[in-house]
């Protein structure tokens, strides 16, 4: 907890409150926007429950990384949330958008939401593992917070995407 405490005093208020805002925007707004467009509960369930596990992955990393590797989460490391809430929110997006698009078709099934999420979480995860890589290898001081960023992000889709098979029927 000590992690989570040091670097909190070392923001300054604009960072907190910035951060304070972006939670709330991303635990309220973006499920609250699924339910809108959709009028599905189990997607607006879905979206919320992938922001959390992306949330509680991310402080599982720096705990992980604190712990094992003795590794002091500086300032750098903000990086990491904002890589996986981001991958999270595009996923959630194009799941929202091709249901959108499709929802009102005769022939449209729940099945094909689930073939279409399967692919773009592929898809997700192939261009957000070349993209931290390649900006990993230009800039080696940020290798261990992309790393980190790339192990959370991937996870967080993958759960996402087993939350999406399973919850919507």
């Amino acid at each position: 907890m000590e992690i989570f405490t040091n670097l909190w005093n070392s923001w300054t208020s604009y960072e907190k409150l910035l951060l304070g805002i972006l939670l709330l925007i991303t635990l309220l707004v973006i499920p609250a926007l699924v339910w809108i467009f959709t009028k599905n509960k189990r997607f607006s369930l879905v979206s919320l429950f992938s922001i959390l596990i992306s949330g509680f992955l991310v402080c599982i990393t720096f705990l992980i990384a604190n712990l094992a590797f003795k590794l002091e989460i500086t300032d750098i490391f903000k990086v990491v949330p904002f890589i996986t809430v981001f991958a999270v929110t595009l996923n959630i997006g194009t799941a929202v958008g091709y249901f959108m698009q499709n929802h009102k078709r005769k022939d449209f099934s729940v099945l094909e939401i689930k073939k279409e999420t399967k692919n773009d979480t592929i898809r997700l995860s192939l261009s957000i593992t070349l993209l931290l890589v390649a900006v990993a290898v230009l800039s080696p001081s940020l290798i261990l917070p992309l790393l980190l960023a790339l192990g959370d992000s991937l996870l967080t889709l993958w759960l996402s995407y087993f939350l999406m098979y399973k919850l919507i029927k």
